[in-house]
């Protein structure tokens, strides 16, 4: 097994190269000379959290955490840490052991999914809006119900607070207001004279 040893040394040490490199974006030694330097490379809006998990992984002794990275590249990397406390005889953390793993792909995924997931539930809400309206074009018989049901509807999809229905009225050659939802301006005002 001896003659082995040296060789499992350097892919360790190749590995860990890679690894600094590859997910944090620095090289080794600037973590030798500075190990604290791993907590700039956290983004400021996760590194409260990191440091509670790590509170936590020295008080209890597990950590399993996600968070983002800032590269130096300017390159965003997520990763998921997993670690343990290793402790003495006397319950003092004497080291962590854990893995780190480039997470990175599958947020971006999950990100996208949520993306696409919330464009889809806007289009069924508009797809519902329409049918409702439809609705009530086909039951009602008062068109101020009819034109509320829509005006609601826009309202809500367009995400406005206020919109107004306007009906020109061929004899006169006017348009007039038919329907107000939400606060009235000067300009409306106009409509109403």
């Amino acid at each position: 097994m001896k003659p082995y040893s040296a060789l499992i040394r350097y892919l360790v040490a190749y590995l860990y190269q890679r690894l600094a490199e590859h997910i944090f974006g620095k090289k080794p030694s600037e973590f030798v000379t500075r190990p604290a330097s791993w907590l700039d490379c956290i983004h400021p809006e996760d590194r409260g959290r990191v440091q509670e998990g790590f509170q936590l992984l020295i008080n209890y002794g597990a950590l399993d955490a996600e968070y983002r990275l800032l590269r130096q590249d300017g390159n965003d990397r997520w990763i998921q840490m997993r670690a343990k406390s290793i402790w003495s005889e006397h319950r003092d953390t004497v080291r962590a052991e854990g893995i780190i793993t480039d997470i990175t792909d599958r947020m971006q995924r999950d990100n996208h999914l949520a993306h696409l997931n919330g464009q889809l539930t806007k289009r069924n809400e508009r797809l519902q809006a329409l049918h409702q309206i439809d609705a009530a074009i086909a039951t009602s018989q008062d068109l101020s119900v009819t034109l509320g049901m829509c005006l609601d509807q826009l309202t809500k999809h367009l995400e406005v607070d206020a919109a107004r229905i306007l009906i020109f009225d061929a004899f006169s050659q006017r348009l007039n207001m038919r329907l107000v939802q939400g606060f009235i301006t000067a300009e409306v005002a106009i409509f109403r004279e």
